[in-house]
């Protein structure tokens, strides 16, 4: 698949899903022939929610990355 089909297909999935929710932002990467991995994004309705969406993931998986840290720094402390 290059990445024309790629978008082309996210893009399809994402009108398809649109027709049941107000915004749809869908992310994928796949592996290029070279071995590079390739990200691509295709979405539906509204902008702005499809970027607050986008933020919301990363500062989540942001915010529970430092969760697990406190929580191994505790227990490493609880060893000691």
């Amino acid at each position: 698949m290059n990445r024309e089909e790629a978008v082309n297909l996210l893009n399809s999935h994402a009108s398809q899903l649109s027709e049941h929710f107000d915004s749809v932002l869908i992310l994928a990467s796949y592996l290029e022939p070279d071995g590079t991995t390739t990200a691509v994004a295709g979405g539906q309705g509204n902008y702005y929610a499809r970027q607050g969406m986008a933020a919301q993931f990363i500062e989540r998986a942001k915010a529970e990355g430092l969760v697990d840290e406190i929580k191994r720094a505790d227990e490493d402390e609880d060893e000691e």
